[in-house]
């Protein structure tokens, strides 16, 4: 007979077990379970609850009529038996309620329970809550029942935890989704200002520009040395703005415009962005060789913004009296070929490897003030929206080689036609 319960109660727990893997909802959980024990034992109340703002909040009431849920639906800490048991941290057994008159057991008397006993659902310490397990038919639970009871508690309670972190994983994720849907609006927001702020500006810089140029032409002969001085330089900071507005336009462009699918062959572009920039070579004695260069998935006016930007870049930050040697060239990598830049200038410490992509980031100074040092930036931004990846490596009056590369199988977010600007 000893043996027939304790296969009994191992199938109880067994069947408890199974329903631990089957759900991640509190109330089904604990009403199979609650189904399980009243066929199994003298069971037939079942009452749990969750700590949720500093009280006990219930999330399974079986055995009880729907009209007396109200009163036990939410506990005080130290309210009732269950409040008494999360309170002190310790499994509270009533027995021979019927028999008492203690106003904590006057609820479990008016709905007829003899025994009942409530055991805290503790992880770690942790209080996650309380399970209750109540029975009309006698005035105590057999040593076995105890026994299954606790087990059941000791399960349901690492269910509760898991529960309680897939919600809190839950929660977060909501949270992240949240500020990142603002964050892209703002980003967004942030953009269209200054697109917007860019496009109005142009104009205006435009015709200070062209005003202050026939200005200059009027008075040429007319003005003295200091007018004449401070003329070329409202004349020269005029176009600078003017500039800056149109690579400001450009660098917000790039997001504002809708992608499109194109293919670019870079020797073809690289040679065309050459002549391009046939006067600054020529001023500079620079020399350009090409090497095998393949076909990218790749809008080609993105990618002549690339080389024109990185090549300009190699020739403006050359070392003094030294010409600028530069060579365009392909290299395998693990996400496929990269395009390669490599110079015989200046050079870049480390520690200004990643900074020199950021916006007006410029370690040397431009005599000429052609150039608003967002030309690696625009760089950057390009490579980015195509999934790649930019970098450069390089040592101090070493020169340097910088490198743009894209995943080879993804799919490319191509970008409309745009000219290239100066770095």
């Amino acid at each position: 007979m000893h043996s027939m319960a304790r296969d009994k109660d191992g199938d109880l727990l067994a069947g408890v077990a199974t329903d631990l893997l089957l759900f991640n909802n509190p109330e089904r959980l604990l009403g199979s379970i609650f189904q399980r024990i009243s066929t199994h034992t003298s069971v037939d109340l079942c009452l749990s609850y969750v700590v949720q703002d500093e009280c006990l909040q219930s999330v399974f009431l079986g055995g009880l009529p729907l009209e007396l849920h109200a009163p036990v639906k939410t506990l005080r800490f130290g309210e009732g038996v269950c409040g008494m048991a999360a309170q002190a941290r310790t499994c509270l057994k009533v027995d021979c309620v019927s028999k008492t008159s203690d106003p904590a057991e006057a609820y479990l008397r008016n709905i007829g329970v003899d025994a009942f006993y409530c055991y805290p659902l503790l992880t770690g310490g942790k209080l996650l809550g309380t399970l209750s397990f109540g029975t009309r038919k006698k005035s105590h639970f057999a040593s076995d029942e105890v026994e299954v009871q606790q087990a059941i508690a000791d399960q349901v309670a690492v269910a509760f935890e898991r529960m309680l972190l897939i919600r809190e994983l839950a929660e977060s994720n909501q949270r992240l989704l949240s500020i990142n849907a603002d964050l892209k609006r703002a980003h967004a927001e942030l953009e269209q200002i200054a697109f917007s702020a860019s496009h109005d500006l142009r104009e205006p810089v435009r015709h200070l520009s062209i005003y202050a140029e026939l200005l200059q032409r009027q008075l040429d002969s007319g003005v003295g040395e200091p007018a004449s001085r401070y003329l070329q330089f409202v004349l020269s900071n005029a176009k600078r703005v003017e500039l800056l507005v149109s690579d400001l336009l450009q660098y917000t462009g790039i997001s504002q415009e809708e992608p499109a699918f194109e293919v670019a062959d870079t020797r073809a572009v690289a040679e065309r962005v050459s002549l391009k920039l046939r006067l600054l070579m020529e001023e500079t004695h620079a020399t350009l060789e090409f090497g095998d260069l393949p076909v990218i998935p790749m809008a080609q006016d993105d990618l002549a913004a690339l080389l024109e930007n990185l090549i300009e870049n190699s020739i403006v930050h050359r070392r003094p009296g030294v010409p600028p040697s530069i060579q365009v060239f392909s290299q395998a990598t693990k996400n496929g070929p990269a395009i390669c830049i490599r110079d015989n200038g200046a050079g870049i410490e480390a520690e200004h490897q990643d900074t020199i992509f950021g916006l007006f980031r410029r370690l040397h100074s431009d005599p000429s003030g052609n150039r608003t040092g967002l030309g690696l930036t625009l760089c950057r931004k390009i490579v980015e929206r195509y999934k790649g990846q930019i970098w450069v490596e390089s040592e101090p009056g070493k020169g340097a080689l910088f490198c743009f590369t894209f995943p080879e199988h993804a799919a490319p977010k191509v970008l409309a036609a745009r000219s290239g600007r100066r770095a």
